[in-house]
């Protein structure tokens, strides 16, 4: 009967037989049962951490496009050698900043493979959410004068709120991103601030081609596309 026991727990097989019960090797079916519990708990664990890295890795992969294309695209600018002065100081700026960016992802893609999880460490502070939404703003800049988008943001009293400016911004750039994708030349895209009860809504709308209804639980998907 031992030997039954021992060979299940080898076998990773949490259903034993309740048949013993009542006997003396109850105690040691249970411990077998806690064994190969813990056993699985610990594998189940480790394939979660693992999708998590991987998850991190994609996702970091996919935010680099931005700053990298907005470098390519003033260098190409600064190259052509047509513009003005104060053009050329502008672009330089902005590769500047797409650089410092870039250098920033890459500092967390080198912390992150030190780490097994919590890969995204975020790091809140009490802060004015007016800048971390310029930040956002400037980042797309490019993008939106090559479609000639303006971008209009309501006026509003600065507020300070908990948040990771980097990461809080990267997210606003995403939408802006995709705003501006997906909507026609010439458009606008207008941002708004409204201090609610329990929360802060920041709400940015464009005149695009939109989303249906049918898929609209599906955008919260890692890059989910319609």
């Amino acid at each position: 009967m031992a030997k039954k026991y021992l060979d299940s727990v080898l076998a990773r097989n949490a259903e034993l037989s309740s048949e013993a019960a009542d006997s003396r090797l109850s105690k040691l079916t249970h411990k077998a049962v806690k064994i190969i519990q813990m056993n699985t708990m610990d594998i189940s664990q480790t394939k979660q951490e693992k999708e998590i890295i991987q998850s991190f890795i994609s996702d970091m992969s996919h935010q680099m496009k931005t700053p990298l294309s907005g470098v390519a695209m003033y260098t190409d600018l600064l190259l052509e050698g047509r513009i003005t002065e104060a053009e050329r100081q502008e672009f330089l700026s902005r590769v500047k900043t797409g650089t410092e960016k870039l250098q920033w992802m890459m500092d967390s893609l080198v912390k992150m493979s030190r780490l097994e999880v919590g890969a995204i460490e975020l790091s809140p502070v009490s802060t004015g959410i007016k800048q971390t939404i310029s930040d956002s703003i400037s980042t797309v800049y490019g993008a939106a004068v090559k479609k000639n988008i303006s971008i209009q943001t309501a006026y509003f009293e600065d507020i300070s709120l908990l948040h990771d400016r980097k990461w809080r911004s990267e997210a606003i750039t995403n939408i802006l991103e995709n705003a501006i994708k997906y909507s026609p030349s010439n458009g606008e895209i207008n941002i708004s601030v409204e201090t609610l009860p329990i929360y802060t809504k920041i709400r940015i709308t464009d005149y695009g081609i939109g989303i249906a209804p049918d898929e609209w639980n599906s955008i919260f998907k890692r890059f989910y596309r319609g």
